[in-house]
């Protein structure tokens, strides 16, 4: 802190200050160090993220949500950050507030996954499967999804149709929907054919997924190898020398 005291341009003391003060757990003095930096710098999403996660270390519920509304009103027009402030009111018993925040951001922003990922959760402990249903599919459907969010929510649904002898057609019928839109995206084309090897599906059905994947990522050799593999038993030849022609293009 002295050190700090003589060089007060220097924020990446501030920054070591703040690390040393979570270790001996003087949250109090971390909170301080993070006001002084927001002094410099002004509000942001990680400092508010900083000040909140040290709040719900100590407990204090209302500091957490204070920060974060505090956050949304400094930035108004970025929906993510009301989103944030949501999921604070959600985290801390204030459901009813919360929803309306939700309401709120998606009648200006309907693909917002943030928010649609923070519903599914909610409904999901409520225990409303129709309505958690209907959240995966616009989640996976959705262009402001990551891949990480869908690759998430698609092993969570085969982990739970796994675990229940559920019927996995529900989960074929989101990775067909996924690989019909405009742009889909090769990660769940892999892992739409993994699952169909897994399940034993035809192998014609399995074969028209694994040439959608190489359509989108032609240098994926596991699929490019299971197709020849297909065509050898089918004895078509001719496949056979096509797709090791291109292999020596993509995978030399």
């Amino acid at each position: 802190r002295d050190i700090y005291e003589r060089n007060k341009e220097h924020e990446d003391l501030l920054e070591m200050l703040f690390q040393l003060y979570q270790q001996v757990e003087d949250y109090t003095s971390a909170i301080n160090v993070l006001n002084r930096l927001e002094q410099i710098n002004g509000k942001n999403e990680r400092l508010s993220a900083a000040k909140s996660e040290i709040y719900s270390r100590i407990g204090d519920s209302k500091a957490v949500v204070a920060e974060m509304e505090s956050l949304a009103k400094q930035f108004p027009n970025d929906l993510n950050y009301l989103a944030m402030y949501g999921e604070a009111l959600m985290m801390h018993g204030q459901t009813k507030k919360a929803l309306a925040i939700y309401d709120k951001v998606l009648a200006e922003e309907p693909d917002n996954n943030r928010v649609l990922m923070s519903l599914r959760t909610y409904y999901q402990s409520m225990g409303d499967m129709a309505i958690v249903d209907s959240l995966t599919e616009r989640v996976l459907l959705n262009r402001n999804a990551t891949s990480e969010d869908k690759l998430h929510l698609l092993r969570q649904e085969i982990a739970n149709i796994e675990m229940n002898d559920g019927d996995s057609t529900h989960v074929l019928n989101l990775f067909r929907k996924m690989l019909n839109q405009p742009q889909p995206d090769a990660d769940m084309a892999i892992l739409f054919a993994s699952y169909m090897n897994a399940k034993q599906m035809p192998k014609d059905s399995i074969a028209r997924v694994l040439n959608k994947v190489l359509e989108l990522t032609p240098d994926y050799a596991a699929a490019r190898l299971q197709l020849v593999g297909y065509a050898w038993e089918n004895e078509d030849l001719d496949r056979v020398i096509t797709l090791c022609r291109d292999a020596r293009q993509y995978n030399p």
